[in-house]
């Protein structure tokens, strides 16, 4: 029989492979282009986003993610987002290149676009990093996965105003099994729902409710509820709850006129809670061009321009 060290890898890379292709994270409100290509171009200037996770800080093995993001947009009524992600879980490792576009269209007081993107990804399996009790078990020495290229495709759409937000998206398109260790371990399609309201009453303070829902075949679906308050368009405070596993604090704030950093820590309150200290998120958010408003607000429409909220 293989020891624990064996067992406990091999759970975490199907929960590895068995996990959203967009990468998971708790600002991930921020970062909504990862799982709906139509935020693409939404804003009325580019952005460079960098998001880092170290999750369950204690726990052996835990994983950790990197996310670097791009959105712009590109002409009139299009947009384009890209990123790449890098995504360690003990042995295993998953690293992706995504690129979308986005297609917007306004109407009188609010606005409809649709995206697409393509991802490909990259997984890898480890071995040498594993101890077992039986070197020679053949599952081991027939195991085919050592690194796979898999495709994929996401689409989306989205309808927002100065004061609200609803998209709707789903990935994985392409159903690509992975087999390793012994194990096969199926693709599943994962929606997402997302929605928020801005709830400003003066110019100083805003406050922003907003979920975000997770629904994929034979998995419980999970859901995100934020509250985020800003000051003077300078200083971010929030909460959220993540359904069946934890309390998130997150504050932030302007560090100069194009750039503003956020940080979150999560507290757990599912089982795991007992076998790590939580987990640590940071995310820095650089404008590159166009009005210089801070990455949460909602912008006015005083130029009749396309109304372009800033809660992601």
């Amino acid at each position: 029989m293989k020891k624990f060290y064996y067992t406990l890898t091999l759970m975490l890379f199907i929960a590895s492979v068995n996990a959203q292709q967009a990468p998971q994270f708790s600002q991930r409100m921020f970062d909504a282009m990862a799982f709906n290509p139509a935020v693409a171009g939404s804003k009325n200037f580019q952005e460079i986003k960098l998001h880092s996770r170290v999750q369950w800080v204690g726990f052996k093995d835990a994983p950790r993610t990197h996310l670097l993001s791009y959105n712009g947009r590109v002409f009139k009524s299009s947009g384009i987002g890209a990123y790449v992600v890098a995504d360690q879980t003990g042995p295993t490792r998953r690293n992706g290149i995504s690129l979308g576009y986005a297609h917007h269209i306004k109407f009188s007081n609010f606005n409809i676009s649709f995206g697409l993107s393509s991802l490909l990804s990259q997984f890898s399996f480890d071995t040498n990093q594993l101890k077992f009790h039986d070197i020679d078990d053949p599952i081991i020495a027939t195991s085919k996965l050592k690194s796979k290229l898999t495709p994929d495709f996401t689409f989306g759409a989205m309808a927002y105003a100065k004061k609200f937000y609803f998209g709707l998206s789903a990935t994985e398109f392409i159903a690509t099994n992975m087999k390793g260790l012994g194990a096969e371990i199926p693709a599943t399609q994962q929606y997402y729902l997302m929605g928020g309201y801005n709830l400003s009453w003066n110019p100083e303070w805003s406050l922003t409710p907003s979920v975000t829902a997770t629904f994929a075949k034979n998995y419980p679906a999970q859901a995100e509820i934020n509250f985020k308050a800003e000051y003077q368009g300078k200083y971010l405070g929030g909460v959220s709850f993540r359904t069946e596993d934890a309390v998130v604090a997150l504050v932030g704030m302007r560090a100069t006129k194009q750039i503003f950093v956020a940080y979150s820590f999560d507290l757990l309150y599912s089982k795991l809670r007992n076998y790590n200290s939580g987990s640590h998120e940071i995310v820095i958010f650089i404008e590159l061009k166009g009005k210089k408003r801070p990455p949460m607000f909602f912008l006015e429409d005083n130029d009749n321009e396309q109304f372009t909220p800033h809660w992601y």
